[in-house]
């Protein structure tokens, strides 16, 4: 089975606004933990949110961290210093590519569908820009739904922000985003320079 992403979007601390070396110590513990294989991290300057991405060989290797109340109390205990866990959301999705990870700049698009919209509406914009060929200056990334809920992401790696801006322009991707605003509303987006904790190796 192809690996899981963890994702975590979380409000950041002072704290790592100003020093992201300080979610470094549960970073630590996280690496050491049975199939967590990549994990990086990042800031959206547009609203402060701390992104946090766990590559887990399966699933199930996430679950039992969280079931054993000992270690992940612990892990929560230090994540506290960089995020604000009240307004944590995480959640897990598969996707076919996990270049954008190591890219300098990541996009990203969290949506949930509007209201009266069944989910499988969203499916048809994403796996249409997910179709696309890889524009110049992008790392292939993608769109899926969360596991455990009804949420999506797009997320997509590049070289700049120009590679970004260009590929944004496109008028057929305009059209696209525009199909998926009619169904989806955007819960959070933004852009970040990735930080690779532990870099994974497919």
């Amino acid at each position: 089975m192809a690996p899981a992403l963890e994702i975590v979007l979380v409000k950041a601390t002072e704290a790592y606004v100003q020093d992201q070396s300080v979610i470094n110590p549960m970073l630590e513990q996280l690496a050491a933990t049975k199939g967590a294989s990549g994990i990086y991290h990042g800031l959206a300057p547009e609203d402060g949110t701390l992104v946090l991405f766990v590559v887990w060989d399966a699933i199930t290797d996430h679950h039992a961290l969280m079931a054993d109340k000992v270690r992940y109390g612990a892990l929560g205990a230090a994540f506290a210093r960089a995020a604000d866990l009240s307004t944590a959301n995480m959640f897990h999705v598969y996707l076919d590519h996990l270049a954008f990870l190591d890219a300098p700049l990541v996009s990203f698009v969290h949506a949930l569908p509007k209201a009266g919209v069944g989910a499988d509406a969203l499916a048809g914009p994403l796996a249409a820009l997910n179709a696309r060929p890889v524009p110049a200056g992008g790392r292939p990334g993608g769109g899926a739904k969360a596991v455990e809920k009804d949420e999506f992401v797009e997320l997509y790696g590049w070289d700049d922000v120009k590679a970004f801006e260009e590929a944004s322009g496109q008028q057929e991707v305009k059209q696209l985003l525009q199909q998926f605003s009619e169904v989806a509303e955007v819960a959070k987006k933004g852009r970040l320079q990735v930080v690779a904790y532990k870099k994974y190796q497919a």
